[in-house]
């Protein structure tokens, strides 16, 4: 079997990377309809650093990733079958990563502030990439800090 024809492998990928990671493959297809190159690609964008107002990749978030997935394989082959004879599976429906890295990033709806204000010498601050929602943003902002 192949991995672009697993339910399970494309759902647990839906679920541990982020979003705007994904989306840099085919934006408008469904990760159920990618083809050989799409997974291709998608391990190939994995290995790059992102670090923009939407999208926070980087070598940390890798290791973060390999971690986790590494002692959640051992956690399960360790009590993969319990001494009674039952086999225990693997819910892959509700595995997900908490990325420490990200967390700890200030972010306001699909925004990380860090990275969406720049500084210019001429221009003092400015944002670096346009606002979508910028009156529900605002208001967010407001919300946080208040």
């Amino acid at each position: 079997m192949c991995i672009r024809d697993s339910v399970p492998f494309t759902c647990l990928v839906a679920r541990i990377v982020p979003k705007a990671i994904v989306k840099k493959i085919q934006p408008d297809k469904n990760l159920y309809e990618w083809k050989a190159d799409d997974w291709k690609e998608f391990f190939r964008v994995l290995q790059n650093d992102y670090m923009t107002a939407t999208e926070q990749w980087n070598e940390e978030c890798r290791t973060e990733l390999k971690t986790i997935l590494k002692q959640t394989a051992l956690d399960y082959f360790a009590i993969k079958y319990r001494p009674d004879g039952h086999k225990i599976e693997w819910n892959f429906k509700e595995f997900h990563v908490e990325y420490k890295f990200l967390n700890a990033r200030c972010k306001v709806g699909k925004y990380y502030l860090r990275d969406l204000l720049k500084k210019s010498i001429i221009q003092g601050y400015y944002f670096n990439e346009n606002v979508m929602k910028p009156v529900r943003f605002c208001q967010a902002i407001f919300f946080l800090i208040w």
